[in-house]
């Protein structure tokens, strides 16, 4: 993870310009716009977390590679980065379709380059780990799996757990199926028009 002062973008080519450099094997997950006195929150497929304070991410230029924002365990790796809002939930779902909101001030600050803590606990049974997001309880999810099956979920009907809990399940999801993706639709948007 990195943090670049948003100058260094004002000129930016038709062929675009380099955020990040990477890793071969490592891709980019997310970039969000943030000020020096917002939090950070990470998240794995193995259902760990971490929250650190945005300047402990220190500025480098775009061609640069980061620094460790979390400590990952073996085979696991990071699945989105958002900017803290002190009043969100922090949504989970996992590849077999389950899910919980936990409030994010259940998530302590911590150090940046730690292995975290728990955000959801991940088994055979739940799957990993494959979306979370910052969010409030107004509104609706959309999961949507591997094979094409969607189905809308209300926010309000998605259980408050605490962080070292596996959720409920949102999705059935047969043998040889899985949850990639979600999206919400806010009570503001139009029907069939899912938020960004």
């Amino acid at each position: 993870i990195k943090r670049t002062p948003i100058e260094k973008f004002a000129s930016v080519r038709s062929r675009g310009l380099i955020a990040m450099s990477l890793r071969n094997g490592d891709e980019l997950v997310a970039g969000r716009l943030a000020n020096d006195n917002d939090d950070i929150i990470m998240v794995t497929e193995q259902g760990k977390s971490i929250r650190f304070a945005v300047v402990d991410a220190r500025s480098m230029s775009r061609a640069t590679q980061g620094v460790r924002g979390i400590r990952l365990g073996s085979g696991d790796k990071v699945v989105s980065m958002d900017i803290v809002d002190p009043d969100a939930y922090v949504l989970t779902v996992t590849s077999n379709g389950y899910g919980k909101m936990s409030p994010i001030s259940a998530f302590p600050v911590q150090h940046r380059g730690g292995k975290g803590v728990l955000a959801h606990m991940v088994n055979p049974k739940v799957g990993i780990v494959v979306a979370a997001r910052l969010t409030t309880p107004d509104g609706e999810v959309i999961l949507i799996s591997e094979k094409g099956v969607i189905i809308r979920v209300t926010k309000e009907s998605i259980s408050h757990r605490s962080r070292n809990t596996q959720g409920v399940s949102l999705m059935k999801v047969e043998s040889g199926n899985k949850v990639v993706s979600i999206d919400f639709l806010d009570k503001n948007d139009k029907e069939g028009e899912p938020s960004k």
